[in-house]
C-alpha cells in the first residue's frame, strides 16, 4: 500500500466524530498493518466514563478507514484489542490487495458527514428513510429505537435539557466544556480541534449568553440558588426542530462493544448522511447516566446523582434500557438545512508515525 497510501486511509479516519471534537488516537503503521492507539496525551474527562467515549470514536474511525480501503481495492482485517497487556491499542487493522471487491456506496458520504446543529422543519420522518436507518443498525449488529410521536419528543427535550443544565453547573463538568469551545477563528486554526463556536448554530443573544457562562464565578451563584433553567432551553427548542430522536444501542458490554458499536454508528450516520437528514448527538445524558449507575459516581454529589436517577425514569418510560446492551448515542434527526461551518481536523502527520516492520511483537509499538 505504501505511506502514500496509509496517509490516505488516516485522513479518511480523521473525519470520524468524537465527543467535544477531541480526537482521541493516534495511528503508527509497520508495514502494511496500522495499529490504532488511544491518544493518551489528553486528559480524562468526566463525561468519557471508563474511555466509553474514546472507544466509540475510534470505533468510528475504524469504519472509516474499512470503507476507505476497500473502495480503493484493499481488504481490511480488524482485530480489536489484539494484546491485552496494552489496552491503549484498541485495533490493529492488516491490508490485503483485492481489486475484486465491490465499491461501498458509503465511502463516498465520509467527506460530507457532520454535525448538523441546525433546526429543521418539524415534519415527520419518511417511512421509507426509518426502515432504512433501522436496517442500517441491525445490518451492522446494532439496534436503533426512534421516537417520533410529538409528546414523546417533547417530554424527551426536557429529560435532555434537564441533563444539559446538569452539566453546566457541575464545576468540572463545565470547566471541561469549556476547555472544548474554540472562541475565535485563530484558535479554530492553532487547535485543529475542539467546537469552533460557529459550528453551533447560535444567534447573537445566544452567543452572549454562553460567553457570560464562560466563566465559573457567573454560574456558581446560580448553581448556589437553583437556577440556571435556560441552560435546558436549547434542548427543547432543538428538539422540537427534529422529525425523530434516535437511541442506538449495541449487545455486549466494555470496550470490544463500544468499538463495534462505534463502527455501527458511523454506518449509520453516514446512511442518514446519503439520505439527507440532519444528525446532531445529544449523547451527553448517556455518560451521564453511566457515571450516576455506577457504584463510584466520582464528580457528582448526591443531588446530582439524584436528579440523574429521576431523569433516567423519565427516560426509561419511553426508551426501556436493554439488559446486556451498551448504549452508544443518543441523537436527533432532521430535514435542517446543511450546517454552515464544520469543525476542522488535526493534520494526518501530526497523529499518524511510520515504523519499519521488524522483531517488535505485535501490538506492541516501539517508542516513539
Amino acid at each position: 500500500m505504501g505511506e502514500d497510501g496509509i496517509r490516505r486511509l488516516v485522513a479518511h479516519a480523521v473525519q470520524a466524530p468524537s465527543g467535544g471534537n477531541v480526537q482521541p488516537w493516534t495511528f503508527l503503521a509497520r508495514g502494511d498493518v496500522l495499529h490504532c492507539r488511544t491518544d493518551d496525551t489528553r486528559p480524562p474527562t468526566l463525561l468519557d466514563f471508563q474511555g466509553s467515549a474514546t472507544h466509540l470514536a475510534i470505533g468510528a474511525a475504524v469504519e472509516n478507514i474499512d470503507l476507505a480501503a476497500r473502495a480503493a481495492g484493499w481488504a481490511c482485517q480488524v482485530r480489536s484489542f489484539p494484546d491485552p497487556a496494552d489496552p491503549g491499542l484498541v485495533c490493529t487493522l492488516a491490508f490485503s490487495r483485492d481489486p475484486r471487491l465491490p465499491h461501498p456506496p458509503l465511502a463516498d458520504w465520509i467527506g460530507r458527514r457532520a454535525t448538523n446543529r441546525r433546526h429543521g422543519p418539524a415534519r415527520p420522518l419518511d417511512a421509507a428513510h426509518r426502515q432504512t436507518l433501522t436496517d442500517c443498525a441491525a445490518d451492522s449488529g446494532a439496534l436503533l429505537q426512534l421516537i417520533t410521536e410529538r409528546t414523546e419528543l417533547t417530554e424527551l427535550g426536557e429529560v435532555i435539557g434537564a441533563g444539559d443544565r446538569l452539566r453546566m453547573l457541575n464545576p468540572r463538568l463545565h470547566r471541561e466544556m469549556m476547555a472544548e469551545l474554540r472562541w475565535t477563528p485563530d484558535e479554530v486554526r492553532d487547535t485543529r480541534d475542539g467546537i469552533d463556536l460557529a459550528t453551533l448554530e447560535a444567534d447573537a443573544a445566544d452567543l452572549a449568553g454562553l460567553s457570560l457562562a464562560r466563566h465559573w464565578p457567573h454560574l456558581a451563584l446560580v448553581r448556589e440558588l437553583g437556577g440556571g433553567a435556560a441552560f435546558a432551553e436549547g434542548a427543547v427548542k432543538s428538539v422540537a426542530g427534529s422529525s425523530a430522536l434516535g437511541h442506538l444501542t449495541v449487545p455486549g458490554t466494555g470496550p470490544t462493544a463500544q468499538v463495534a458499536g462505534g463502527r455501527a454508528l458511523q454506518r449509520l450516520w453516514l446512511t442518514a448522511t446519503s439520505l439527507g437528514l440532519g444528525l446532531q448527538p445529544l449523547t451527553v445524558l448517556l455518560y451521564l447516566f453511566a457515571r450516576a449507575e455506577h457504584p463510584d459516581a466520582t464528580g457528582l454529589d448526591a443531588t446530582e446523582t439524584a436528579t440523574l436517577h429521576t431523569l433516567r425514569k423519565r427516560m426509561s418510560a419511553l426508551l426501556p434500557p436493554r439488559t446486556g446492551h451498551t448504549e452508544l448515542m443518543l441523537f436527533r434527526l432532521s430535514y435542517a438545512p446543511p450546517p454552515t461551518a464544520r469543525s476542522l481536523r488535526r493534520e494526518v502527520d501530526s497523529v499518524l508515525r511510520f515504523e519499519a516492520a521488524g522483531p517488535t511483537p505485535p501490538g506492541r509499538p516501539s517508542a516513539p
